[in-house]
């Protein structure tokens, strides 16, 4: 989910409760950004939720806003299954192949890395971090 960090507000956090809408994650963390120009963004989402609206990468280019992606990539609706298993003791139908999300992300001109060691993931996200003028997608791969 979108993440705005403000320094006078800190752990600002939009979240879509309730309905637990899927794919509201990056269009989430563009209002997020519009309203808070200045704050760094973190939008966190599924693969299953990223898919929902993974062109929106190009409304934020077009904006020229910068805020990163955190794409969580095990290629299941994890979620859904979890509840299937709680309720049938079985899931059918959550898992999926994706895209090779680092590409998608460059084609849309954001720059797109996925880590493969938790070190390298927590310098690709210092690394965006401190960029204030380019969005970044990390595919957050999961085996």
């Amino acid at each position: 989910m979108p993440v705005p960090i403000n320094q006078n507000k800190p752990a600002d956090l939009i979240i879509s409760n309730g309905l637990a809408s899927m794919g509201i994650a990056l269009p989430g963390a563009i209002g997020a950004k519009l309203a808070c120009p200045n704050a760094p963004v973190i939008c966190i989402t599924g693969d299953g939720g990223a898919l929902m609206n993974i062109a929106e990468l190009e409304t934020a280019k077009r904006l020229g806003l910068s805020f990163i992606v955190i794409v969580l990539n095990n290629s299941s609706l994890f979620l859904e299954e979890q509840m299937m298993q709680e309720k049938f003791s079985h899931s059918f139908g959550t898992d999926f192949g994706n895209p090779d999300f680092v590409q998608l992300a460059e084609s849309f001109g954001v720059k797109g890395v996925r880590p493969t060691l938790l070190s390298e993931f927590e310098q690709a996200l210092k690394d965006a971090l401190h960029q204030t003028n380019e969005l970044t997608l990390i595919d957050a791969f999961q085996k």
